[in-house]
């Protein structure tokens, strides 16, 4: 029982460590907006070197909120850009991305359908991406909880993501492992009873967590690309 105990606790830990922060603002149409002309994307590399596609799409980015430290900007349906080396690929090719409303069962932690751009009132700090967290095909939710979008004479109006039938069981899952067993041999009885507990308590404090972000700001990547921070600091005067 004691190598069920750890696992356990191994799953329990790593449970809480994909804890999902959340930005608070308060709601706000001063700051106005600026324009993107045409999508600018570049490729960068995560902190283990894989390859992949960022930016933002053409449209009018609004105002909607600011903390002490700066204001959020919506943009268009879609308008943050991160898709992996093959999608941006085919992005390239095509111009056409798939959107959780075409399919709710995708995953991609740090990004959505909804978002936009958190400008920082000191010029010196760094700009960066920001979403709306939309985690329903997950938990079987149907409510968003994401605010209406600004209005804009530029933007497109949106399609509605819709969850899929049942919350699905594959995102918190671990391996049933024993790491004290040899390498080849089947976990114990002990083990996998342990880590059934483990997985499901897991699952459940995850979905909990993902069902506590829903519709909130959630905080995505620095912007390095200077032909949008140019844009953004040119149309605002910041």
């Amino acid at each position: 029982m004691r190598k069920a105990a750890r696992v356990t606790a191994v799953a329990f830990f790593l449970t809480l460590a994909g804890c999902l922060p959340t930005k608070s603002i308060i709601p706000s149409t001063e700051g106005g907006s600026f324009v993107i002309h045409e999508d600018l994307t570049r490729f960068q590399k995560s902190f283990v070197g894989i390859p992949f596609m960022v930016g933002l799409a053409k449209g009018e980015y609004i105002a909607v909120g600011h903390d002490s430290k700066g204001t959020y900007y919506r943009g268009p349906f879609m308008g943050v850009i991160r898709l992996p080396e093959e999608s941006a690929k085919r992005y390239l090719e095509t111009g056409k991305r798939t959107s959780l409303a075409d399919d709710p069962t995708q995953k991609n932690y740090d990004s959505a359908d909804e978002g936009g751009v958190f400008v920082p009132y000191d010029p010196n700090e760094k700009m960066w991406f920001f979403y709306y967290s939309d985690s329903r095909s997950v938990t079987g939710d149907e409510e968003s909880n994401i605010p209406p979008r600004p209005h804009s004479l530029i933007n497109d109006a949106p399609k509605e993501a819709t969850p899929v039938e049942g919350p699905r069981n594959d995102m918190y899952s671990f391996p049933v492992v024993d790491p004290f067993a040899k390498p080849g041999d089947l976990p114990s009885p002990a083990v996998a009873a342990g880590t059934t507990i483990g997985l499901y308590v897991g699952q459940e404090m995850g979905r909990a967590a993902l069902r506590e972000a829903q519709g909130k700001i959630m905080r995505g990547l620095d912007i390095q690309d200077e032909r949008i921070i140019s844009t953004i600091r040119s149309q605002l005067g910041r």
